[in-house]
């Protein structure tokens, strides 16, 4: 399981831990194959005069779980930025315009 820094799973862990009970109960089976935990919070917690079932891809799920932890993370290092502003109130900061340019060529070969 992924979590972020503040490894907040509680509900994956309510979700799964319904599931399993329900595995073992023969409650999670239907028409289009066994009940995911997200099928199971879903049905749990949608109105009980409908009842909507939604499959996602194992891919779909990888995403969802690494979109979430990315954005646990901050968009700016902000250690790195202090460094590289006191290196360049020092003017020891240089800067490398070769390997820059190496950079950038190797990550526009890869489009």
């Amino acid at each position: 399981m992924i979590t972020g820094p503040n490894n907040s799973n509680s509900t994956s862990n309510s979700a799964i831990n319904k599931y399993t009970a329900e595995s073992k109960a023969g409650k999670t089976s239907n028409a289009q194959g066994p009940v995911t935990p997200a099928q199971t919070e879903a049905v749990s917690t949608a109105p009980t005069t409908s009842a909507n079932n939604v499959s996602f891809s194992n891919e779909a799920r990888m995403i969802q779980k690494l979109s979430q932890e990315i954005s646990s993370y901050p968009s700016v290092d902000a250690e790195r930025v202090a460094k590289i502003k006191v290196e360049l109130a020092s003017g020891g900061f240089n800067i490398n315009s070769g390997a820059i340019a190496q950079k950038m060529m190797l990550l526009d070969s890869l489009y």
